[in-house]
């Protein structure tokens, strides 16, 4: 973020979003335990709040997965509820985690994004993840990636935004995305 001009603080409770332009939900750790760690601090409020009233916020893998209503990662866990859906684990015979470079689809979605333009159609970005999420709440998808079955790999809906790949591994391509958001 700071590569790409923001100024950064790190929120460790409700009082440290006054005066923020933006905030960023990070991809660390597994979804029930990103949820506890939220609840503790007494953001979930806050940052639902926050998307509500269409401020600019970022949620990066993990961070993106939150947005949902439910995540079955160690055990059945509520998330945010601002996308419709759940999250489930990659199944059959494939690797997990899904770790290294793949590509995105956009949608018809992502053409209303304030976002739109930080994205590659078919552009390569960086993904370390054995969950994915699944709706059936297409405005929300601005695009989606294949690994094994087709999957949301970018969420949006107004300033809220959402990525299952990690921009900040993206190389090139992830730092448009962090530029586009700061912006």
């Amino acid at each position: 973020l700071r590569r790409a001009g923001a100024e950064v603080r790190i929120a460790t409770g409700p009082e440290a979003l006054a005066g923020a332009d933006a905030l960023l939900l990070p991809g660390v750790g597994a979804f029930g335990a990103a949820m506890e760690n939220l609840t503790s601090a007494g953001l979930v409020r806050p940052v639902l709040d926050w998307v509500l009233a269409d401020k600019p916020f970022l949620a990066v893998c993990v961070g993106m997965q939150l947005l949902f209503d439910e995540s079955e990662e160690l055990g059945h866990h509520k998330g945010l509820g601002l996308v419709r859906g759940s999250v489930g684990r990659f199944g059959g015979n494939l690797k997990v985690p899904h770790m290294g470079w793949n590509t995105i689809a956009l949608r018809p979605a992502a053409a209303g994004s304030p976002y739109r333009d930080a994205f590659v159609d078919g552009g390569w970005y960086y993904f370390a993840h054995s969950y994915y999420a699944r709706t059936a709440e297409r405005s929300a998808v601005l695009a989606v990636t294949t690994y094994g079955v087709e999957y949301p790999s970018v969420v949006g809906r107004g300033k809220m935004l959402g990525t299952q790949f990690h921009p900040e591994k993206s190389a090139g391509a992830g730092l448009e995305i962090l530029k586009k958001f700061v912006a």
